[in-house]
């Protein structure tokens, strides 16, 4: 056999021998043996899990474990079936790569249903994500749902919860099932309550029933309980997002803001302001009320938060009762309290200003007048203290503004003023000096009378 013909069956056996590999040196039949053995240890993982109720406790047949198989990692959070094979949990509960519309979900998504009296605990896999809100901002106030909605690989034979359209009220106390992972394998389902709070300072933006997020206080849940429904009569009404973060706790831990003892907070979807389940689940078309879309920004939320804080609203009921004490007739003047406001610190002040009247001289006018002469003088000067009151808006445990009334020491006052004018005449100039705030000021007022009706 000549060179030539040698080296042409080299080159045949070479590219026979390299027949089905890929660059890199790995063949398609080397690659599957390691999916396999991948997809193995996913399998035992999910037959080695149990949801089960608390003790001998009924819990929903419809309430899922939703188990999240990302790049290796596992996270758990849960869901709930809202027909026949689809699950309502919490966008937050899945990572940011799995939050696309339409997007195919086998062997990522898996729901554990629980065992209960009269049913096996069963695993069911996702087939495709079908809904999901689309948060831009890291601010959770900022959102407007926070739902996502995918559906199984088959049909599922349990009873499903319906999903309200009432809002979540004000002060109401929901129920919710959680689950309590014992273990990487092991669920418990206990019954806890939650109670909606409106226009709180976490959230001012929720103030009607129909608002799109919630703030829920005393619903004791963690990270790996998102999607957590909030129940009203075994219907669905709220979906748990998320806890307040820890720089929002911080923040109202280190500043001069609370009257009480924080508590937990929690983030809530309003099922009512969800277009996918109203049109889906519902089949009564589109019927989200406009509450469900407020006008939400930064700038705004900042605004709302100043003015929770700064507004004088809250202080009316104290402001009138220091005014009713302060301001009783006494010697000399009838006196007037207005309030002031320090917007450094939010404080608000009260302070004597002009003098309503000149109150029964003929009481007090023989004190300017002279023993020698008779004559009253045309110039006086009295001192007097009142307790200094201070009013603070802070924070209660609902997150909500409250007047706080600090008595703080006396505060002097010094009156100058014309003592003949004022009993002979009926009226005169009266000069005031005290301190607001710390700070010295002296008042002028001209033509005090003794007309008190005004």
């Amino acid at each position: 056999m000549n060179l030539l013909s040698k080296l042409l069956v080299f080159a045949l056996l070479f590219n026979l021998s390299s027949c089905g590999k890929k660059p890199g040196g790995a063949s398609e039949s080397s690659k599957k043996p390691e999916r396999e053995e991948r997809d193995v240890v996913i399998g035992d993982y999910l037959k080695l899990q149990q949801l089960k109720c608390h003790k001998d406790d009924e819990c929903p047949e419809y309430l899922v474990k939703v188990i999240v198989e990302n790049a290796g990692v596992r996270t758990q959070c849960s869901g709930v079936l809202i027909d026949d094979n689809q699950i309502l949990t919490s966008a937050s509960c899945l990572p940011r790569r799995f939050r696309i519309p339409q997007l195919k979900c086998a062997n990522k998504i898996f729901a554990i249903f629980p065992e209960t009296k009269n049913i096996r605990s069963e695993v069911f896999g996702c087939s495709r994500v079908k809904e999901v809100s689309n948060n831009i901002f890291s601010e959770q106030s900022l959102w407007k749902s926070d739902f996502l909605i995918f559906s199984l690989d088959r049909e599922v034979k349990r009873s499903s919860s319906r999903t309200s359209i009432l809002g979540l009220k004000n002060n109401e106390e929901l129920d919710i099932w959680k689950i309590e992972n014992k273990s990487d394998y092991l669920g418990i389902i206990k019954k806890d309550k939650c109670s909606i709070i409106h226009e709180s300072y976490l959230n001012p933006f929720a103030d009607h029933h129909f608002s799109p997020m919630h703030v829920a206080r005393d619903c004791n849940l963690s990270s790996s309980q998102s999607g957590t429904p909030l129940m009203r009569n075994n219907i669905v009404a709220g979906v748990y997002s998320t806890e307040m973060n820890k720089s929002m706790y911080d923040y109202l831990r280190s500043g001069d803001l609370l009257s009480e003892t924080l508590a937990r907070y929690f983030h809530i979807s309003n099922t009512v302001c969800s277009r996918y389940l109203n049109f889906n689940v519902l089949n009564r078309g589109e019927i989200t009320p406009p509450e469900c879309n407020p006008v939400i920004s930064h700038g705004r939320l900042d605004r709302l938060r100043s003015n929770i804080l700064k507004g004088q609203s809250i202080h009316q009921g104290n402001m009138t009762q220091i005014q009713d004490e302060i301001e009783l007739p006494q010697r000399y003047f009838k006196w007037d309290v207005k309030f002031f406001t320090d917007t450094r610190t939010n404080r608000f002040e009260g302070n004597l200003t002009r003098p309503k009247c000149i109150f029964k001289s003929s009481d007090w006018a023989w004190e300017f007048r002279s023993r020698v002469t008779r004559r009253y003088f045309t110039y006086g000067r009295i001192e007097f203290s009142t307790p200094s009151f201070e009013l603070k808006t802070k924070l209660n445990a609902n997150l909500k503004p409250v007047s706080v009334v600090n008595a703080t020491d006396e505060k002097l006052y010094i009156v100058e003023f014309n003592p003949a004018s004022a009993h002979i005449q009926k009226v005169t100039d009266v000069t005031i000096t005290s301190k607001l705030f710390g700070k010295e000021i002296v008042k002028m007022y001209d033509g005090v009378t003794t007309d008190c009706t005004n």
